[in-house]
């Protein structure tokens, strides 16, 4: 088998790579994948683009502030190790996101709620909102202070202790929700 050497099926109307055996349409053309990209696929596209965008630009500005001094070996390191523990962390929760969601369903009705667990379970609900808007806000306060203080380290640990607490009343909501309904 010298080379790859293609010949016409005149029955099927396609073209077979005799090496590979991939057999591709007779109007085939490099144009038409372009078009025939659905919405969908490509939003997907932009999505790991701006993904790759941030990695490369977040690796760039630590370089750049480690070679003209703005930032000290300890402070690229500890910026370094946030961003390789952080961006798998970002993969994953963007994989994961992608992926859809199936319920079971489930054949024997759910059992009845009766009026005060219903008003105990939304109270609990807008507890837990609340507590996502103090912790939304004093996000900010927190890492304003700890970049002042350069204190890198606390207030990386802080951001993670904030985001893991939204994550979890957010469940927790959700949860809820489920069991109102």
């Amino acid at each position: 088998m010298p080379g790859c050497v293609t010949n016409r099926d005149l029955a099927s109307g396609s073209r077979r790579n005799e090496n590979c055996g991939i057999s591709l349409p007779a109007t085939f053309s490099l144009t038409s994948i372009g078009s025939a990209l659905d919405p969908i696929r490509r939003n997907g596209a932009l999505n790991t683009l701006a993904l790759l965008a941030f990695c490369f630009g977040a690796l760039s500005l630590l370089l750049f502030g480690a070679t003209r001094g703005i930032l000290s070996p300890r402070e690229f390191g500890i910026g370094l190790l946030a961003f390789l523990v952080g961006f798998p962390v970002l993969v994953w929760y963007l994989a994961k996101r992608r992926t859809k969601k199936y319920r079971l369903s489930c054949t024997d009705s759910p059992p009845a709620i009766d009026d005060k667990a219903r008003r105990r379970i939304t109270s609990r609900i807008l507890r837990n909102k609340i507590w996502i808007g103090v912790l939304a806000v004093c996000l900010p306060v927190g890492v304003a202070m700890g970049i002042t203080e350069r204190a890198w380290l606390p207030t990386v640990a802080g951001v993670a202790i904030n985001q893991f607490l939204i994550y979890a009343s957010i469940l927790e909501i959700k949860r809820l929700r489920r069991v109102l309904n």
